[in-house]
């Protein structure tokens, strides 16, 4: 199964988890911090082949050198054995390895401004550079800690700048989850599926 035979938006679960455990697609987790990082050790360990998208490019080096970084110990040996395998790549080109991907995820900070007020220029830069890489039949799921109605109001019509439109794409929002003594991401269910 090739990446361009598989479309996951009407694929059934059993055939998703089958591609990715045979690495027949590939993921793109953009933001590759602190959440971003257990998010791509979870596709990882589920048998994905993924790209991490980061505009640091001290992030991507330690990564694609198997540097020490900013990683937990548990993240960097994932990331070291991931890597010499060729399961895992990172890279400073986030919509290229958007379009090189059938799944996007998308976990940036969301800082507060100076009133308390959600800062989403973040998140709307990289939502920006995500959509200039969208290709029909990708799913994104928004990772990032947002108010209600920001997954509709502001990502989608965002990604929708390139002329692809709901349906084309599937989009969804995952919140991050981080189990405090564990540090693990809560992920989604199909994903829990897959290990």
């Amino acid at each position: 199964m090739s990446d361009h035979k598989l479309n996951i938006l009407n694929a059934r679960d059993e055939e998703i988890i089958k591609a990715v455990k045979n690495a027949a697609f590939k993921t793109t987790v953009v933001g590759v911090g602190t959440v971003g990082s257990y998010i791509v050790a979870e596709f990882l360990n589920a048998g994905a082949r993924v790209i991490g998208a980061d505009i640091r490019r001290d992030l991507v080096e330690a990564i694609n050198e198997r540097k020490e970084g900013p990683f937990d110990p548990e993240i960097r040996e994932i990331f070291h054995n991931k890597v010499s395998e060729g399961k895992l790549t990172a890279t400073t080109d986030v919509a290229g390895a958007v379009a090189d991907s059938k799944v996007i995820c998308i976990s940036v900070p969301t800082l507060l401004d100076k009133d308390g007020n959600p800062d989403l220029n973040t998140l709307k830069s990289a939502v920006n550079t995500v959509s200039k890489g969208l290709n029909k039949h990708s799913i994104v799921m928004l990772y990032s800690t947002v108010s209600i109605g920001t997954t509709r109001n502001t990502v989608l019509p965002i990604l929708q700048r390139n002329g692809l439109t709901i349906g084309d794409f599937c989009l969804a929002y995952t919140p991050e989850r981080m189990m405090k003594l564990q540090k693990r991401v809560m992920i989604p269910a199909r994903l829990e599926a897959m290990k």
